[in-house]
């Protein structure tokens, strides 16, 4: 867990220190970079203490539930704000992709803050198991509808879940072998608590497939159409 504040925080200081000492020198261009790793790395960090303050009960922020474009409003703003890191990764960010159709699909009331941790959660996942091949990395967001729910479907073609683990990834602390393995950083909470926060709102999060698209619903019931 330590780790999970301190890289951030690493980094916010060394773009912040690199930019002082050179601020004149560098093109735009470059010191837009600079800016854009900044607001990641702060992003990841917040996303980090919300995490940290549901782990605790120590969160004082009353819910706050307002109507929201879910697609518009969260997942496009989400995947926008981590072009940056995929591409610190050595990811290409192009293959982070939803179809602009799906951007008015999904109107509800909602507390938009936990559900944009839940979405993060899964798109940093996404991130972190990719591939060691660049070049197979992918994520494909859609949004769909059932008779009760609204679906929004996380796609990656990264390394995978195991036959046997589909709801242990769900369980407090758990990590694979490959997890370990490839030194992914992380609490092994994520999930947990973006099902948690999933179910506090009639909702559900579920792993649909395991690999090759490895799948993902946020399940969002048509009954939150209605204002609180």
């Amino acid at each position: 867990m330590r780790h999970e504040f301190t890289a951030p925080i690493t980094g916010i200081r060394n773009n912040a220190s690199y930019l002082q000492r050179r601020f004149s020198e560098i093109p735009a261009e470059y010191r837009q970079i600079k800016f854009d790793d900044i607001l990641v790395d702060c992003e990841i960090l917040l996303h980090q203490v919300e995490e940290l303050e549901y782990i605790l009960g120590k969160s004082s922020r009353k819910a706050d539930i307002q109507e929201t474009l879910v697609f518009r409003d969260i997942v496009i703003k989400t995947m926008n704000q981590l072009k940056p890191f995929i591409r610190s990764e050595g990811l290409d960010p192009s293959m982070l992709s939803y179809r602009p159709t799906d951007a008015h699909k999904i109107r509800i009331y909602v507390d938009r803050r936990k559900l944009n941790q839940v979405v993060y959660n899964l798109l940093i996942n996404s991130i972190k198991y990719a591939d060691n091949d660049p070049k197979t990395f992918a994520i494909k967001v859609t949004a769909e509808e059932t008779k009760d729910s609204f679906l929004i479907n996380f796609e990656d073609w990264g390394m995978g879940i195991k036959k046997g683990f589909e709801e242990k990834i769900f369980e407090k602390g758990f990590r694979t072998r490959e997890a370990i393995q490839k030194d992914v950083t992380g609490s092994g909470l994520g999930l947990t608590i973006a099902r948690e926060i999933m179910r506090e709102m009639s909702g559900d999060l579920r792993l649909v497939n395991n690999s090759k698209p490895t799948v993902f619903y946020i399940v969002l019931p048509k009954m939150l159409r209605e204002a609180p």
